[in-house]
């Protein structure tokens, strides 16, 4: 379901801004095959399609693939990968990638758990209104996971 909400959400977004000729065009034309394999859970051929997009920096294709390395089985699952692209994607403003990324860090996925760097990117994402991070930010606060317990911050 995340999968299928993200790739909606990724390409109204990439058609909106996408016109003929002009770089967002082209990063459309570029990002259909691997929407394609996302959504028919070929996490390999996704994450090959992805790799050159996102090192041009292309956010939504960086938020993708670490989408992708999250979501797929092993052998192809690989979390430290994701954090990595979801770390670039949030350092470009990406909601979704920020709280993805806070989610692994606060897990210990990928890496070291590290809530205070969690606490970080789920305010980051709550900022722009994610209601995951907000979620998870009053659990943080709730429970004292990283943060000095404040029930005032829980709502």
């Amino acid at each position: 379901m995340r999968i299928a909400l993200a790739l909606l959400l990724i390409a109204a977004a990439l058609h909106v801004n996408a016109q003929p000729g002009t770089r967002a065009g082209e990063f459309e034309a570029r990002l259909t095959p691997a929407l394609g394999a996302l959504g028919r859970g070929d996490f390999a051929q996704a994450i090959d399609g992805l790799q050159p997009i996102a090192r041009e920096g292309l956010v939504a294709a960086q938020y993708l693939l670490g989408l992708a390395y999250e979501s797929a089985s092993p052998p192809t699952r690989d979390y430290a990968q994701a954090r990595n692209w979801y770390l670039r994607a949030a350092e470009g403003q990406h909601a979704d990638a920020r709280a993805n990324l806070a989610a692994l860090l606060l897990e210990g996925k990928g890496g070291a758990r590290d809530p205070a760097q969690a606490l970080r990117w789920y305010r980051a994402a709550a900022e722009q209104a994610h209601p995951e991070a907000l979620h998870a930010l009053a659990t943080m606060y709730g429970t004292g996971d990283g943060v000095a317990r404040d029930e005032g911050e829980m709502v």
